[in-house]
């Protein structure tokens, strides 16, 4: 017998609006704090199955149970993306903005992520556009000089943050952690692979 406590609730929920869920991106987001994360993930992942409140599917590369309301294939663009937000929920204080597929205009990030990380006392504010770049087909330079010159960005700062001209920097997820610099002073553009190696330094510290 399951019982469906506000955490409990908040797993199925995310489960509803992104579609799946795996063990370690439920204990990075759901048990942050807890000395056993992954394993108090697991167990209460596999009790949901168990009790047919969810279905567990192995995913594509065979790496990992993905579990779901119902059978489907993840996507990589989804899965990566997600990971990398469980990966900052669980370093930093707080997460004050996650959305995947925001549009500024005619164009659109694969994600936009905030967050606030308390350092020596200190609220330090972050902010980034992202990118996978599965096939290396982005062409990060063009794309964010564009979305830059459009200004929406920046009107959405100042709107909901009171920031004046601020533009995030773009990160852009690969299998190599490579990408191309950006040619000027605005933003700065900072690779990572699927492991998302470096996070501390490259992502949340600087």
């Amino acid at each position: 017998m399951i019982r469906y406590t506000p955490k409990i609730r908040n797993i199925l929920n995310f489960i509803d609006e992104y579609g799946f869920i795996t063990s370690r991106i439920c204990a990075y987001v759901f048990f942050k704090n807890s000395k056993c994360q992954l394993e108090m993930a697991r167990k209460t992942l596999r009790k949901l199955a168990n009790n047919k409140d969810i279905v567990a599917n192995k995913d594509k590369y065979g790496r990992e149970l993905i579990y779901q309301f119902k059978k489907s294939t993840v996507s990589d663009h989804k899965y990566y993306l997600l990971n990398f937000y469980a990966e900052i929920f669980n370093q930093v204080t707080e997460i004050e903005y996650f959305k995947l597929e925001e549009s500024w205009g005619s164009r659109r990030s694969d994600a936009h992520i905030i967050f606030n990380n308390i350092i020596d006392g200190q609220d330090s504010f972050k902010s980034y556009l992202i990118e996978y770049d599965k096939f290396h087909k982005t062409n990060p330079v063009e794309k964010y000089n564009e979305i830059y010159d459009s200004g929406y960005v920046q009107e959405w700062y100042r709107e909901r943050e009171g920031l004046e001209n601020h533009f995030p920097d773009i990160i852009i997820i690969n299998y190599s952690g490579k990408c191309v610099e950006s040619n000027r002073d605005e933003y700065k553009i900072i690779g990572l692979d699927y492991n998302f190696t470096d996070l501390l330094q490259k992502v949340i510290l600087p």
